[in-house]
């Protein structure tokens, strides 16, 4: 990990990213997967930088840095299916959990790596059950009131409760698997990839090509004002069409980036490290210390 020192010395954090720009990186993007996307779904041009904030070391004023611990507005979600500060879900014995969402009406579900969907509280409407052959799931996003996708290491998508499908990867060879599905505002979704490319489907949001996201891209989330937000592992947030309000690099914060999931009806978000540990930022500031004997975090959600 880098010290102090080495984050001040890089220049490099969080970028914000704003219109589309037709032309190299439009055909980049068609280069990078568009033979997939011809028919399953409108991607729009990709998206360029052109502003970068360099944030300094001091984190006295940092977002969160002085917020009480208060837990009240999301769930940290356990890879054994435990929601903190809720309770456990009735996940079944040996399923590995690895991502959640939070129903429109009451409730959450919660997506297995082998495609079980388990409800909290909210009805399930199905699930895409896994074999051993076929690449696991890596997440699920609400699409209404008892609506949800899923998706999967390979690109493929699956819609329930009336969620309309607008596409895929599927059959695309792909540069680096899927890790994540985020909903967007207009009705769509987003897929990521770990190498930081972004594919749109069924929203007026751009796509984005791989290399803009410095470090491996895990999380990404549509806050309501538009554009998205994508967090890397090392802790850094990149805005695409969205102001970033901060991120755990630019606090000094050295564990991995696990989840990150936007507050509802803000720009704030929460980001969670892989020992549990919750920042927030924006409207979500927080800063909440691992949970006890917590284990290894699969998701976070807003409660």
């Amino acid at each position: 990990m880098n010290t102090a020192a080495d984050r001040g010395e890089r220049r490099v954090r969080l970028a914000i990213f704003g219109p589309p720009l037709l032309g190299a990186i439009g055909l980049l993007l068609v280069a990078v997967g568009a033979v997939g996307l011809v028919g399953r779904g409108d991607s729009g041009p990709a998206a360029t930088p052109d502003t970068r904030i360099e944030p300094t070391d001091d984190t006295s004023d940092a977002p969160g840095a002085s917020v009480p611990a208060s837990p009240t507005d999301y769930l940290l979600v356990s890879t054994t299916g435990y929601l903190y500060p809720a309770g456990p879900a009735p996940v079944p014995a040996g399923a590995t959990v690895v991502g959640a969402a939070r129903s429109r009406v009451a409730g959450h579900w919660l997506v297995t790596a082998d495609g079980r969907v388990i409800g909290a509280g909210a009805p399930v409407a199905g699930d895409a059950p896994r074999t051993a052959d076929e690449a696991p799931m890596v997440g699920i996003a609400t699409a209404g009131d008892v609506a949800y996708w899923l998706a999967s290491r390979d690109g493929r998508v699956f819609a329930f409760g009336g969620a309309p499908f607008h596409g895929d990867l599927s059959g695309v060879e792909l540069s680096a698997p899927v890790v994540a599905i985020a909903p967007t505002p207009d009705g769509g979704y987003l897929l990521l990839q770990s190498d930081g490319a972004v594919l749109a489907f069924g929203t007026a949001i751009a796509s984005v090509p791989t290399g803009f996201v410095p470090g491996a891209a895990v999380a990404i989330v549509a806050p309501p004002t538009g554009g998205f937000l994508v967090a890397s592992a090392e802790g850094i947030v990149t805005g695409f069409g969205a102001i970033p309000a901060g991120d755990t690099a630019s606090v000094g914060v050295t564990t991995p980036v696990a989840a990150m999931a936007d507050a509802p009806g803000t720009d704030g978000y929460w980001i969670a490290t892989t020992d549990g540990a919750v920042y927030g930022f924006g409207a979500a500031a927080v800063r909440q210390p691992p949970p006890d004997g917590f284990g290894a975090v699969a998701a976070i959600t807003p409660r």
